[in-house]
């Protein structure tokens, strides 16, 4: 029996398929019968077909506890096969350690229309963000000015969460009083620094109370040598303005200016509020400008001293403490 060379429908294959076999070659089974060889079940044609053997898994992407992974196989005849590894669940994903967490870094800077962010990092590779107020303030504003009727001097000022701040120390020469100064005596200082006042002259009390109490005297939003519709701001309100921008640790960094500090100590000025180191003063002698800055609180301490801010070139901090009253510090006023 020889092969014809005439196509086999699929039927007659199927019936002659083992006699064909027998007698001709495994081309000419392809050639005259089509694809019945592949869906003759169980037979096969010499070496033309066989079985795949897949061999060991090869991982390409490991599964984990969120995303499913992936795994090949390969056949000695060249093909491959993938499958996906389902992804991992219980106790395989339940936490193996508690995060130790770095310092915050700051990786988008805020502006005057978004906040910012700032990263902090473990060792295992997991992070953790959290945002940076955006800008406000006198930083982000046009024509926020005030101007004091006493002595037509302009000032900047700035909103910070409810309050509202002179962005400047205060410059006024308080009629009479010849305790407030400028730093060394120069004229370029109080343009630069604002002038430098002892605690009574600050508060408009006698000299006498800077070494006896008056605390019966002090007046709630007490004006003192601030401009009209303005007030000294109380230890408290002082507090309230730090804990606002993140707390005393890091409000220094805030809070001072970009420029003006010693010692690479700039602050960036997020809210506007451009604190700068105005020195101190005291028995004629002056001491600290560019590197510190200090700032009268309407609330006394004791007989003899009363609250403060200062803050550093070297540090971030804002800190609170108190301070003999006849010392010379700036002053910030708030709006009432």
């Amino acid at each position: 029996m020889t092969c014809s060379k005439k196509k086999s429908t699929s039927n007659l294959c199927g019936i002659l398929f083992i006699i064909v076999l027998m007698i001709c070659t495994c081309a000419e089974v392809k050639e005259h019968c089509g694809d019945y060889k592949s869906i003759a079940s169980g037979e096969r044609c010499g070496s033309d077909v066989h079985t795949h053997s897949w061999g060991n898994w090869t991982i390409v992407t490991q599964a984990s506890c969120t995303a499913p992974g992936l795994r090949t196989g390969s056949c000695s005849c060249g093909e491959t096969q993938s499958e996906t590894i389902p992804k991992l669940t219980g106790t395989a994903c339940e936490p193996s350690h508690t995060h130790s967490y770095g310092s915050w870094q700051e990786v988008v800077a805020p502006t005057c229309t978004a906040p910012g962010q700032e990263i902090r990092s473990c060792n295992c590779g997991a992070n953790e963000y959290r945002a940076i107020p955006q800008l406000s303030g006198s930083s982000c504003a046009t024509g926020n000015t005030f101007i004091d009727s006493r002595d037509s001097k302009s000032y900047r000022t700035v909103t910070i969460g409810t309050q509202t701040w002179m962005a400047e120390n205060l410059n006024y020469d308080v009629p009479g009083v010849t305790t407030d100064v400028c730093y060394n005596n120069s004229p370029d200082s109080c343009a630069k620094y604002g002038r430098l006042y002892n605690w009574a002259t600050v508060m408009g009390f006698e000299s006498s109370c800077n070494s006896s109490t008056c605390a019966s005297q002090v007046q709630g939003k007490h004006q003192g040598i601030c401009p009209a519709g303005w007030h000294m701001p109380s230890d408290a309100e002082w507090t309230t303005l730090t804990n606002f921008v993140g707390g005393s640790s890091t409000a220094g960094a805030k809070l001072k200016s970009m420029s003006g500090w010693s010692g690479g100590g700039n602050g960036n000025d997020y809210y506007g509020f451009s604190a700068l180191p105005g020195g101190i003063g005291y028995g004629g002698s002056f001491y600290d400008v560019g590197l510190n800055g200090y700032w009268w609180s309407a609330t006394e301490y004791g007989a003899s001293s009363a609250w403060r801010r200062d803050m550093s070139y070297y540090s971030a901090y804002v800190n609170r403490g108190n301070y003999n009253k006849a010392v010379l510090f700036s002053v910030r006023c708030l709006l009432n």
